[in-house]
């Protein structure tokens, strides 16, 4: 498939791109790299190599804009803008003292995540044969991950739906082109997650080998330890960004393997 592509006029929220954009990447790939992607008033890159560079090379790039007020100011309702600094947004060098220590947590933390997901998939498809329609997205693909997720961290079971629902308003938030009420919505959401894992700080030790549990007494007595501040922001930071890559990985991997048979018996075989 041919492509055609201004660059001035690109907008990654056009529904003909969202629906196959694999052929925009490799024009943009082909001829722009490195390009201006007006919604967002930023540079955009890419090529796996350039972004490894980015992401990696601390020596040329930092996360976080060392004079914030040299820049424009952050958009209304930023939702990113407004996330407090965690792991991912850290910079050496407190980056390479905290990550190492969340690194052996989370290894501990997901030590049972496998029949912890045989589990709730298990669950989910018994429900699914017992209806009468089932939709792959929301019945299977959203809550598989997000509740092995929210078990490896320890959130009470109680409070799933709820979490998945916060989070779900700020992803969508984070489209800049969305109107004002939904990334309003995901400002208060974002707040709502801050303060229940502040909350949830207080309350008595739920499972001594979650993630929550394990940055509350190994990290915070760790040599340059997490202070409490910090347990709250990277368990804000693994609620929002640690399931919804799954969630999107079934649901496109299911679409293709429908619109490839070959593959699909391929796999079934």
């Amino acid at each position: 498939m041919t492509v055609s592509i201004n660059p001035v006029t690109f907008n990654p929220h056009d529904p003909a791109f969202l629906a196959n954009p694999y052929p925009t990447y490799a024009w943009f790939r082909a001829n722009r790299p490195v390009s201006w992607v007006t919604p967002y008033n930023t540079w955009w890159c890419f090529n796996y190599d350039d972004c490894v560079r980015i992401l990696t090379g601390t020596d040329l790039f930092l996360k976080n804009n060392p004079v914030p007020s040299a820049g424009p100011p952050p958009p209304i309702a930023g939702v990113l803008a407004s996330m407090p600094e965690s792991v991912f947004s850290l910079d050496n060098p407190r980056h390479d003292e905290v990550r190492p220590i969340l690194d052996g947590l989370f290894a501990t933390a997901i030590a049972s995540a496998v029949p912890r997901a045989e589990a709730v998939a298990q669950q989910l498809l018994v429900a699914a044969k017992a209806s009468w329609q089932f939709d792959l997205m929301s019945s299977y693909a959203l809550p598989l991950p997000s509740g092995v997720l929210q078990q490896v961290l320890g959130v009470p079971a109680a409070d799933f739906a709820g979490i998945e629902n916060w989070v779900a308003a700020i992803v969508a938030a984070n489209d800049i082109t969305a109107p004002m009420a939904v990334r309003m919505g995901g400002l208060t959401c974002s707040m709502a997650l801050n303060a229940y894992y502040q909350a949830l700080a207080r309350c008595p030790m739920h499972d001594p080998n979650a993630m929550f549990d394990l940055m509350r007494t190994r990290g915070t007595t760790a040599p340059k330890g997490l202070s409490v501040d910090e347990v709250q922001t990277n368990a804000v930071t693994l609620s929002i960004a640690g399931y919804w890559s799954t969630t999107f990985l079934i649901g496109a991997g299911t679409l293709n393997l429908l619109q490839h048979p070959a593959q699909l018996e391929r796999l079934r075989a």
